[in-house]
């Protein structure tokens, strides 16, 4: 939605039910509201805690973008819902934001803390190089490890011990 839009929304909503909303952002973490400071065109500024906490006293800036929805969470009636929703929501154009590129080396622009990488095409190996690489063994069979033992045996060598140790 529009933040313009959110912004009408959270107008609409008289003070006395504002301690009453759940916001869900678009990360998915849910907001109790227990007081909203201030209204603002791009974020607003609020008192909440996380759902399923006990937390208190946070305060909160949320950016109406991040809105997913915004829930009550006490009962109400069709007639309250209604009446704090009569007004129809204006149109609202969403803002054309033109980006443009710069050039790495433009003026005031610094240059990249990190060396670009090289293509991919430059650092290929064949298959066997790049585990040999990664794996040592892998290139040389004989000290690989041996495999497994199945658990029957290693019960066996256990019952073995153990009836050592007891005599």
């Amino acid at each position: 939605m529009i933040d313009a839009v959110w912004l009408h929304v959270l107008q609409q909503i008289p003070p006395d039910y504002r301690d009453a909303i759940s916001v869900v952002t678009v990360t998915g973490a849910e907001l109790v509201i227990q007081q909203i400071f201030k209204l603002e065109r791009d974020f607003m500024v609020l008192r909440a805690r996380t759902a399923g906490t006990m937390d208190t006293g946070r305060t909160i800036i949320c950016a109406y973008a991040q809105i997913d929805y915004l829930g009550f969470n006490k009962k109400m009636t069709e007639d309250e819902v209604m009446n704090i929703f009569k007004d129809p929501v204006p149109e609202f154009a969403a803002s054309a934001v033109q980006y443009q590129a710069i050039p790495l080396g433009a003026p005031g622009i610094p240059a990249p803390l990190v060396k670009p990488l090289k293509p991919l095409t430059d650092n290929v190996e064949t298959a066997a190089g790049l585990a040999a690489s990664i794996d040592p063994a892998a290139d040389n069979p004989s000290s690989a490890k041996p495999g497994q033992i199945s658990k029957t045996i290693l019960l066996a060598r256990l019952r073995e011990r153990l009836a050592e140790k007891s005599r």
